[in-house]
């Protein structure tokens, strides 16, 4: 029986990260296909994958998106092989192209996981270097507390309370394309947004999903 806590309710883009060659990297949803720059492709124990050189690669979506910055929740499976130029790596989330400091992303880097809204950002201090990350960035609505919280392997890794508000124009993995470009030191192999916030039993349910054999982790109820 399928776990109901696997719906794809409100799913706006999903990137499989399957293609192998190319530099597009298409969206199964809506059609917001990324645009690769220089990251390359390298096949993993988890499949195809891209491989950010920690300097100044990304893959970007750039132009009119139907999404909202809150309620919003970005799934993603990731893997970080070393320290990136730029402090913070593995830039994951959506932007607004013309407005500073307008985002919700979510950075992963060997010493820590981040999130960040607007011109904020919280962080864990939690190493997760080499190995495949489930991670999950939540974007709460206002009137909820204005709580934004990332999630690695089904456990609450930072909060962040931000209600900044703006309209999306990119989407973008790995990196930006604007500098500093925030690029990941490592590999990602599953990007997918919904228009929606993920509950604790979502967010667990995702990392058993995504769990490669073997590496079990004993999950912990987040207060969120």
């Amino acid at each position: 029986m399928r776990d109901k806590y696997l719906c794809e309710q409100g799913i706006k883009a999903r990137y499989l990260l399957n293609e192998g060659a190319g530099n597009t990297v298409k969206d199964t949803i809506n059609g917001y296909d990324l645009t690769i720059t220089g990251a390359i492709w390298e096949k993993t124990e988890r499949g195809m994958a891209l491989k950010f050189d920690g300097v100044d690669d990304y893959a970007v979506c750039n132009g009119t998106i139907n999404i909202l910055p809150r309620n919003l929740t970005v799934v993603s499976t990731v893997k970080i092989l070393g320290a990136t130029v730029i402090g913070a790596g593995s830039f994951i989330g959506v932007a607004d192209t013309t407005t500073t400091n307008a985002n919700a992303t979510f950075y992963v880097n060997p010493a820590n996981v981040a999130i960040r809204s607007g011109a904020n950002s919280s962080s864990s201090t939690e190493s997760h270097l080499t190995e495949w990350l489930t991670v999950v960035g939540v974007f709460y609505a206002s009137g909820t507390g204005d709580k934004n919280n990332v999630f690695t392997n089904g456990q609450l890794d930072a909060t962040l309370t931000d209600s900044t508000n703006f309209t999306i124009s990119k989407i973008a993995i790995g990196g930006t394309d604007t500098s500093p470009h925030f690029t990941s030191n490592g590999l990602i192999n599953y990007v997918a947004v919904y228009q929606r916030e993920f509950t604790t039993r979502d967010i667990q349910a995702r990392y058993a999903q995504f769990r490669l054999p073997g590496k079990a982790t004993k999950l912990k109820k987040a207060k969120i």
